[in-house]
């Protein structure tokens, strides 16, 4: 007899935030992927490898530790609309952020997807809403923190 495991699926987790600054300058913040590590769970560092301004197919270098251990991984923006969305995409995980106008300000959804199951998908749906939420309210405190310009 063979043991099988169930297949993998993936997990989705949602959070969202209300910023006190615009669309405009919340997907600035957004999208400068080197200032992530002051806001964004684990992350040691991440850096845009593709040269030029951000969009669909730029490739970023993302750093982040667990366990006491780094890993690197490499992401690809697979969907951006100025202003509006980013979507970024690994192997084992794709995140997507929203932008709505909320009155003079944004509020930005994120979505996680990430591959998992079994005893691991009870965890991440769990867990990783809690660091999602976290990780936003750290992420409005930035943009608000940021000079308008």
């Amino acid at each position: 007899m063979t043991a099988t495991s169930a297949p993998e699926s993936r997990v989705k987790v949602k959070a969202q935030v209300k910023i006190a600054r615009p669309p405009a300058k919340t997907f600035a913040c957004l999208t400068d992927f080197e200032s992530w590590h002051w806001w964004g769970g684990g992350h040691v560092s991440m850096k845009k490898v593709t040269p030029g301004a951000p969009r669909t197919g730029t490739q970023i270098e993302q750093v982040a530790r667990r366990r006491g251990r780094d890993h690197t991984a490499r992401l690809e923006i697979v969907e951006l609309v100025n202003d509006r969305s980013l979507t970024l995409a690994g192997n084992d995980l794709e995140t997507t952020f929203r932008l709505e106008p909320a009155g003079t300000g944004t509020r930005v959804i994120c979505e996680v997807a990430v591959r998992a199951g079994g005893v691991s998908a009870l965890i991440y749906r769990v867990v990783l809403k809690r660091l999602l939420a976290a990780d936003l309210r750290k992420f409005r405190r930035a943009v608000e923190a940021a000079p308008i310009d």
